[in-house]
């Protein structure tokens, strides 16, 4: 969803490198399923 996507944006350049890792994977996870 787009609010999703927001939010996990939003969390892309955190200081975590674990948090950036899981937005990374969650994002593409979201590319993929929209085809």
């Amino acid at each position: 969803t787009p609010a999703a996507r927001a939010a996990l944006q939003a969390r892309a350049d955190d200081e975590d490198a674990v948090v950036r890792e899981h937005v990374a994977w969650a994002l593409a996870r979201l590319a993929a399923a929209a085809g």
